[in-house]
């Protein structure tokens, strides 16, 4: 075999196969020694005969397969993509072939193989989506299956003994947008350990308010609140000013001296209970509204009768009259306080407004 020959062209250039690269593209004829070949068959050196390179490439708007751009050349570079799927298409599989596609749109596109084709392990004409300035090659390796080199996860191996591997997927979007992952603005380097979900599958969950059945509108101080049974009960012994942070908790008055605990402003769904642990003999217990409101509204059992209150600010168990387990609830609208309570011993606890 001496060279080959490039005839359909008009210019019957000859090739010599030991120093001429060939540049053949889709529709040429190819003759070897004389003999025609179909370039769409022909494969030089394990690398099919499409070569050359094809710019700015347009991608089908929409992004269907039928009428996406045709990929003609070895190197294709699309450089106008409008609309995330805008699509092109590859050249029918034949053993051997190599192409490649440059996305320099602004958008991610949509690669098709040829009809009846498929890419990988995809169900035949199904597309595989190159981002805006990526890269792929696909490779035929049968007359139907493209191998691409595009990727459908991140994989990341275990450094050291290699033992298993932490792998992210994407899966469809029925709204065909982008999904992104990204971190706030960090003032110091930071480590985020995934837990062991303790089954083979689990759900993130996520604050927004469109994640439905999986959503956190508490902050870390509310859902510790919540959950930690020792931040949900404190002996208090002194001056108390109770924070919003502090929901839900019960505070056992234990001082028989007395003293002051301050609720916090009044904020929906705000809610505390102070029981007396020690009975106060040298000064009475006390709890205030924030700067001295009068919001408070209830009524308490104190031994079998009603002592109601009607904006008032103090709530007082009585000196050397109010008893162990003697309990106040209060629980805010966001704009009042209510309350609710038993007192064993008759005056124990009062209702008042402050002087």
């Amino acid at each position: 075999m001496n060279g080959f020959e490039r005839v359909n062209d008009g210019t019957g250039e000859a090739y010599t196969k030991t120093t001429d690269v060939l540049d053949i593209v889709s529709g040429t004829e190819l003759k070897i020694d004389g003999t025609a070949i179909s370039v769409s068959a022909a494969v030089i050196n394990g690398s099919s005969a499409y070569g050359g390179s094809a710019t700015g490439l347009t991608a089908l708007a929409g992004g269907t397969a039928t009428g996406a751009t045709a990929l003609k050349a070895g190197f294709n570079n699309v450089t106008t993509s409008v609309t995330a799927g805008d699509s092109v298409k590859l050249p029918t599989a034949v053993v051997g072939t190599v192409v490649r596609v440059k996305n320099s749109g602004a958008t991610a596109i949509d690669i098709f193989p040829f009809a009846s084709d498929s890419i990988d392990a995809l169900a035949v004409n199904l597309a595989v989506r190159l981002e805006p300035g990526g890269t792929a090659q696909f490779h035929a390796i049968s007359v139907t299956v493209w191998e691409s080199d595009v990727d459908f996860s991140l994989t990341l191996n275990a450094p050291t003994t290699v033992k298993g591997d932490f792998r992210i997927l994407a899966a469809d979007n029925d709204g065909n947008t982008t999904f992104t992952l990204t971190n706030a603005a960090m003032g110091q380097a930071s480590e985020i350990s995934i837990p062991d979900p303790g089954a083979a599958t689990a759900n993130v969950m996520l604050t927004s308010a469109a994640n439905d059945g999986n959503l956190i509108d508490a902050t870390s101080e509310e859902i510790n609140a919540a959950c930690d049974t020792s931040k949900k009960n404190e002996v208090v012994t002194t001056t108390n000013v109770i924070t919003a942070a502090e929901n839900g908790k019960t505070f056992f008055l234990n001082a028989a001296v007395g003293f002051i605990s301050t609720l916090p402003a009044a904020a929906l769904g705000l809610e505390y209970t102070f029981i007396v642990k020690t009975q106060p003999t040298s000064g009475t217990l006390t709890i205030y509204t924030n700067t001295g409101a009068n919001i408070l509204y209830g009524s308490i059992d104190v031994d079998s009768t009603l002592v109601l209150g009607s904006a008032n600010d103090t709530i007082s168990f009585v000196n050397s009259t109010s008893l162990p387990g003697d309990r106040v609830t209060v629980k805010s609208d966001g704009a009042v306080w209510y309350i609710d309570g038993t007192s064993g011993a008759s005056g124990g606890i009062t209702i008042t407004t402050a002087a």
